[in-house]
């Protein structure tokens, strides 16, 4: 006859209770519970990023820079330009004479909340500052990305400007960005 393993003939190929070894069918029951466990955590973690950002969105400001009937994001922008070209002029210059304009690389800094451009423990770092200090000091995170960047952006070949900005991005550490945020808040 055939082993207690093997499937009747006319159910191999099947997956059969009738077949299955008891301490597989266990087995089985409790890695689809566990898996069971193991999806509901991850909804949970979903749901609770969600609401998040729902928070954020609506308490912390963010939602404006999303919206098109407020200028949250030009006026973010306005002010990260002014203050560059107040503390960086010789690199605002250089960059716009290269047709670099700060709509071309700091829209997708704000929209992404830095997020897209740069590591991920630099990001926590800007967000917790972000939300301890608000969303007014977002283009200060902006221009402290460029005082991190600036000698390097100076000695750039100027077509490659742009690609150099994003690469060395990767690089920069959030507690840098960080103290020298905290310097320029205490400046201005």
């Amino acid at each position: 006859g055939e082993s207690p393993r093997t499937p009747p003939a006319q159910t191999r190929g099947t997956v059969d209770e009738a077949w299955t070894p008891p301490m597989t069918w266990t087995a089985v029951q409790k890695l689809s519970s566990s898996e069971l466990r193991r999806k509901k955590r991850r909804d949970q973690v979903e749901e609770r990023c969600f609401w998040m950002l729902a928070t954020m969105l609506d308490t912390y400001g963010l939602g404006g820079l999303y919206c098109s009937q407020t200028n949250t994001l030009q006026d973010c922008l306005e002010r990260f330009r002014r203050t560059a070209y107040q503390l960086l002029p010789k690199l605002m210059v250089h960059l716009e004479s290269h047709q670099i304009l700060p709509l071309m690389y700091a829209m997708e800094w704000f929209t992404t909340l830095f997020a897209y451009n740069l590591p991920t423990k630099t990001v926590w770092v800007i967000w917790d500052f972000l939300l301890l200090k608000g969303m007014g000091f977002a283009h200060l995170v902006g221009v402290a990305m460029l005082i991190k960047l600036e000698s390097a952006l100076m000695s750039a070949h100027p077509e490659r400007l742009l690609e150099t900005m994003r690469r060395l991005s990767w690089e920069i550490s959030g507690e840098d960005i960080r103290e020298i945020c905290i310097k320029l808040a205490k400046d201005h």
